[in-house]
């Protein structure tokens, strides 16, 4: 996260997560998420995910957001004020309105035409109606979350 003098700046809070781990957050209702034009990209149905499978596979995609790069115009309205200085985020950031969206939308074009596969936010459900077809199914999830780097 690069330092920086900008004008969109947001104080950074630091939460505790469930592992004992900090996660350092912009706390951005003030900023950047009254003015989004958020994407209300829909979750798929539980029904939908779960549909046609017997076995069943969860893949959770830890630190999700921040796997996707942001684009460099978007970076000025991801700045933080800390005690060493301003910085920007350069990747996708838990805190702004529209991040579970774009990550949903996102995820569905990545995972398009991997069979029994669905994405529910930071999780990746791989279903098989058996063991066979699952397995098959899961090594083409894994193969193509390799591909795209995730």
């Amino acid at each position: 996260m690069p330092q920086l003098n900008g004008r969109t700046v947001k104080m950074e809070l630091d939460t505790v997560k469930k592992n004992g781990t900090v996660r350092v957050c912009g706390d951005f209702k003030v900023t950047i998420n009254p003015v989004l034009k958020a994407e209300q990209y829909p979750l798929p149905r539980i029904e939908d995910i779960l549909s046609g499978g017997q076995q069943f596979t969860k893949v959770n995609l830890g630190e999700a957001y921040l796997q996707m790069e942001m684009q460099d115009d978007s970076k000025v309205f991801l700045t933080i004020n800390t005690l060493k200085g301003l910085y920007h985020y350069n990747r996708l950031v838990f805190g702004v309105a529209s991040a579970s969206d774009i990550w949903q939308c996102a995820m569905d074009q990545v995972l398009q035409g991997v069979p029994g596969t669905q994405c529910y936010l930071d999780d990746i459900i791989e279903t098989g109606a058996n063991d066979e077809e699952h397995l098959e199914n899961l090594q083409k999830l894994l193969k193509r979350l390799e591909d795209y780097g995730l």
